[in-house]
């Protein structure tokens, strides 16, 4: 048997990608999705001892690491994972409550290197996988010795837009919202634009991540409302519709100290042969290159704002990007690309 263990039900980009990696890969291979509360000692009991477990893990994602420890605890050696945040399996390992604890939780990750338990549990998994050769870097310069396959983030190919963009306009910027995501520039930078040009909006989709998110947020869409519409979370089903009137996606990255996370808000809107404008952190450069297939922000908003004015003046760059966008993620969602996946 083989079976794949990720929790599905919420809204992290985690769990979409668990869904499409396990249609597009793994339950052609003969897999069964099962969420981390089925494996229990009783469950794992059942098993043969050739079962084949693949495990997501990452930052936030500690029921997946308890199954993880509880399969190798059982003896099991066909076990292979996909970091999402890597070098560590959690960030931080230990699951604690409070905004200091998690600070001295991440200083144990950071400059004690979990006293070796994150070493422990990766060196015992037969394959590790990640979605980024920044992510396979890091990983090997932490635990040296110890080596990933990088994969490419899963986008099955019937979710791929056929068609460019054409008259769209409008911004959007999408992913959870706090302080540290960049929503404000986003904001500042649309109320440039629109004194430029009016009829442009701003869409804002993706609900805060904490109490200091919420209020984050309420603040700027108070200063923040002119041509700017607040969506809040909107549910998979829901998106195609937004991205329809939208041409640019503004997300904003700040360089991450610790992990090197593969953005999934940056892959959903390639996909959909939008401009993404980013930052050239964390895996960022391995899916956009600026001109290509989207726009590295400038050091200045005028800068900015000169480069929009481009898109505006001449609307069939919007178009030829959108081209090249939406080849890059058709080449790089081919089957082929996942053979080495057990």
């Amino acid at each position: 048997m083989k079976y794949y263990v990720c929790e599905t039900a919420s809204r992290s980009g985690i769990a979409r990608y668990a869904e499409d990696f396990y249609e597009g890969v793994l339950k052609g291979k003969g897999y069964t999705h099962v969420s981390p509360a089925r494996i229990t000692p009783h469950f794992l009991n059942g098993c043969h001892s050739d079962t084949r477990f693949f495990v997501e893990l990452g930052a936030g994602q500690y029921a997946e690491k308890g199954a993880l420890r509880m399969i190798q605890e059982k003896g099991f050696s066909r076990v292979s994972v996909t970091l999402h945040d890597p070098p560590f399996i959690n960030f931080p390992f230990f699951e604690v409550r409070g905004r200091w604890l998690n600070k001295l939780s991440r200083a144990v990750d950071w400059y004690f290197n979990t006293f070796g338990m994150t070493r422990a549990v990766l060196k015992k998994c037969e394959t590790i996988y990640v979605l980024s050769q920044r992510g396979r870097q890091l990983l090997r310069d932490r635990f040296g010795g110890l080596d990933a396959q990088c994969i490419p983030h899963i986008v099955l190919p019937d979710d791929i837009y056929k068609n460019p963009l054409a008259d769209e306009r409008n911004i959007m910027f999408f992913g959870f919202v706090g302080k540290g995501k960049g929503l404000d520039y986003a904001l500042r930078l649309h109320s440039l634009i629109a004194q430029r040009f009016p009829s442009v909006e701003m869409h804002v989709v993706g609900d805060a991540v904490d109490v200091p998110g919420r209020l984050y947020l309420e603040r700027l869409s108070k200063c923040f409302k002119d041509n700017v519409r607040y969506h809040g979370y909107v549910p998979e089903e829901r998106l195609d519709g937004l991205f329809s009137g939208v041409a640019h996606v503004f997300l904003p990255f700040n360089e991450y100290k610790y992990i090197c996370p593969t953005s999934g808000s940056v892959i959903n809107s390639l996909r959909r042969g939008r401009i993404v404008w980013t930052n050239p952190v964390n895996g960022v450069p391995e899916l956009v290159q600026d001109g290509k297939n989207g726009i590295f922000f400038r050091k200045t908003h005028d800068q900015n704002l000169r480069i929009f004015e481009q898109f505006m003046e001449n609307p069939h760059l919007v178009g030829e990007i959108s081209r090249r966008t939406l080849k890059g993620v058709s080449d790089a969602s081919d089957a082929r690309l996942y053979r080495c996946v057990a």
